[in-house]
């Protein structure tokens, strides 16, 4: 469902609800934490007994709503929203399966089940804006504050930060001897995320004393980082020569890990270059 409305020209209203999943097929996805399973017995085909996991509904809600607005002309351009996500079911890796693997020991790994089904429970806020303070700068930018939790024991999501937002400048000679120049600036930034996701409780029973059960936690976090890069281009009505300096500050960090013993490092600085011709 889907509401817009524009009490003046220049702002929208508007405000949405999505429904996701419970349905066949397209919905579902296989599942190892099972309401159900089927187990077939060994015999002469099957040396080995097998296990076939019934199928496991994925499903879930989205509510938001917030003001977009074009100004001066179509020069300035901006959206506020606020969303709440809700999701039953959420397939998402089981790093403790991966570190079992690479550890070698692919019998306990096979043991445990990959992925593991979450549910999550999000909300936050997002802006974003475009400007052209004239024809030779561009400002683009957007910002998004968010809260991903397990809701039962508010635990993080792995690779899923609580803050973001990235800027982008470009600006162009239009006359003069530099007529055909042009440079670009990119910041990216992400807050720290968690590094694994964590499943259940530090012990079987309620601890004593008014603790009650404690929720597992990741076991470590990727800490947050800034990427910068720069560019160069010159155009001519046929020809445009690009270059862009990726990572610029050379900044050291982690793109991405799913375990402990799998980090994926961002690219340090790199230098690109291309050259365009339009017929």
């Amino acid at each position: 469902m889907n509401i817009l409305i524009k009490p003046i020209k220049e702002i929208s209203l508007f405000a949405a609800r999505n429904t996701t999943g419970g349905t066949m097929p397209g919905e579902l996805s296989a599942g190892t934490y099972l309401e159900k399973t089927t187990i077939y017995p060994a015999d002469a085909l099957h040396p080995a007994a097998v296990t076939v996991a019934a199928f496991k509904p994925t499903s879930g809600s989205q509510d938001e709503f917030g003001v977009k607005t074009s100004l001066l002309d179509g020069a300035l351009t901006g959206s506020l929203s606020y969303f709440k996500i809700a999701q039953q079911n959420y397939p998402v890796p089981n790093s403790d399966y991966y570190t079992l693997i690479a550890q070698g020991n692919a019998a306990a790994a096979n043991l445990l089940p990959n992925p593991i089904y979450l549910n999550l429970a999000a909300k936050g806020w997002e802006f974003e804006s475009t400007y052209s303070f004239n024809r030779n700068l561009t400002i683009l930018g957007n910002f998004t504050s968010m809260k991903e939790r397990q809701p039962v024991t508010d635990v993080r999501v792995r690779a899923v930060p609580d803050r973001a937002y990235a800027i982008y400048l470009d600006y162009r000679f239009t006359e003069g001897a530099l007529k055909g120049f042009g440079a670009n600036l990119g910041l990216d930034y992400k807050s720290d995320v968690a590094g694994t996701s964590a499943t259940g409780y530090t012990t079987t029973k309620p601890i004593t004393g008014g603790v009650g059960f404690v929720p597992n936690q990741p076991t470590f976090m990727v800490a947050g980082r800034t990427v910068v890069d720069f560019g160069l281009s010159y155009r001519l009505p046929s020809w445009t020569i690009r270059l862009m300096v990726f990572n610029v500050l050379d900044k050291d960090y982690i793109l991405a890990a799913g375990s402990r013993t799998s980090a994926i490092v961002g690219d340090p600085r790199n230098i690109r270059g291309s050259i365009t011709y339009k017929f």
